[in-house]
């Protein structure tokens, strides 16, 4: 990611920044770094449904959830394994 030095934007400095370095992840490989658990938003939209879907999900217990402070987060394997859960097989 390309950044612009705030004092020197007539001058167009611009400088790689430090958070933009990617070192091979060792699940993936290709130096995504993916988080073990996301937020409420990020998971709607892995899903491609809305917050308030989501929020069902985990009020009915359905979708497991750890707090951190007030922070609500989702495991990315609860993600996957209740998205599996939903698989139709056969004729659907």
């Amino acid at each position: 990611m390309m950044l612009i030095d705030a004092q020197s934007r007539e001058g167009g400095r611009e400088f790689e920044s430090p958070s933009n370095t990617q070192h091979p992840h060792p699940d993936t490989g290709t130096g995504e770094r993916k988080s073990m658990a996301v937020g409420v938003v990020e998971a709607a939209a892995l899903m491609n449904v809305g917050v308030s879907t989501v929020y069902r999900l985990l009020s009915r217990g359905e979708l497991a959830r750890l707090k951190l402070g007030h922070r609500t987060l989702i495991r990315r394997s609860d993600l996957e394994a209740f998205l599996t859960s939903l698989e139709v097989k056969g004729r659907g």
